[in-house]
């Protein structure tokens, strides 16, 4: 299996909601339903939530790509700790086969019964370039990175451990402003 650096998954506990039923006594009678309060569950700090996009990340223009390419690694935290990849793949083209890559590999290694452990990335966007296009309503940028992670042990359906240590890795990204109101991740690269 090909593992890009970045993923680790730990899987969390689906929530199960419980309904309370009506009960009988003894002789047969229906007892009456206790009264029951509502209940407000609010996520436990070791219940990963799904990142949201900051506001930053919703304008076109550098600091929004900026802040887009954090909050891409924010999603891949997530989906590394959840499984739940959809919102990574909305937001990256198909043309981006590190980022295709790494969900199938993910996909693959839940579907056999494997977990990742650890592996929490942060990211420094060190350098930034507007990309020129021919048409000029077209906004892209190329994003040099620096992509730290902390160590991380891959899990396989078998048992078989994988263990990685902490470390960095460099990679570029190039973002556009699509559909006059989102960032897309087109490509992600080793450079």
């Amino acid at each position: 299996m090909r593992m890009l650096r970045a993923p680790g998954l730990a899987l969390t506990a689906a929530l199960l909601a419980c309904a309370l039923a009506g009960c009988s006594d003894a002789d047969g009678k229906e007892a009456e339903p206790e009264p029951t309060a509502t209940v407000s569950v609010s996520p436990s700090p070791s219940e990963p939530t799904e990142p949201t996009l900051s506001t930053a990340a919703k304008t076109a223009d550098e600091a929004g790509a900026k802040a887009f390419i954090a909050h891409y690694w924010d999603l891949v935290n997530y989906a590394q700790q959840t499984g739940d990849v959809e919102t990574l793949e909305s937001i990256t083209a198909s043309t981006c086969d590190i980022c295709n890559g790494f969900v199938e590999d993910l996909k693959e290694l839940l579907a056999s019964g494997g977990r990742l452990e650890g592996g929490e990335n942060s990211v420094e966007v060190t350098a930034t370039k507007r990309i020129n296009a021919s048409d000029p309503s077209v906004l892209g940028f190329q994003l040099k990175t620096t992509v730290a992670h902390t160590p991380q042990v891959i899990v396989d359906g078998n048992g078989s451990r994988d263990s990685r240590e902490a470390g960095t890795m460099k990679l570029i990204a190039y973002v556009q402003w699509i559909e006059d109101r989102r960032w897309r991740l087109d490509i992600l690269d080793v450079p």
